[in-house]
């Protein structure tokens, strides 16, 4: 039997955020490898609580890819499970949230393929009363959790 994830409210804005932001550019953030694995077990547990009460923002957090990317030349063990990680958790590393398709779309425009679609916020899966636009709700939801 698999735990249900925290409720939402027992996370950080800046978690979302990092989310949100991390679906539209790559942002790279160092710290020890033992820290980058908690920080991305909570970013999972995060899109699974939103999953879990059909959250308006859990189709944009979908599209950010974590990854966790250690120096070349670390010493590494291998888990049972034939997955390799740093011999030292307190080595530093790069937490990378970046775009899903991001090694797709830049080798499109290698390719030289162009496309002309406005850049803007991907649309989400439900509608949006009142016309508001995504970055909107996410500003608002933003709020509402700094002001609890």
């Amino acid at each position: 039997m698999t735990r249900k994830p925290p409720a939402l409210s027992s996370f950080a804005p800046e978690v979302l955020a990092t989310l949100v932001e991390g679906s539209r550019r790559v942002i790279e953030l160092e710290m020890p490898y033992s820290e980058a694995v908690v920080t991305r077990m909570r970013m999972h547990s995060l899109r699974a609580r939103m999953r879990l009460d059909g959250h308006e923002l859990l189709n944009i957090v979908q599209g950010a890819k974590i990854t966790i990317v250690w120096p070349e030349g670390t010493e590494c063990r291998e888990s049972s499970r034939g997955v390799r990680y740093p011999k030292d958790s307190s080595i530093l590393v790069k937490l990378v949230i970046a775009p899903q398709d991001l090694r797709f779309t830049e080798a499109v425009k290698k390719a030289g393929i162009s496309v002309d679609l406005p850049t803007t916020t991907p649309v989400l899966a439900t509608d949006i009363p009142g016309g508001e636009t995504p970055d909107h709700v996410i500003e608002e939801f933003l709020a509402t959790k700094k002001a609890s």
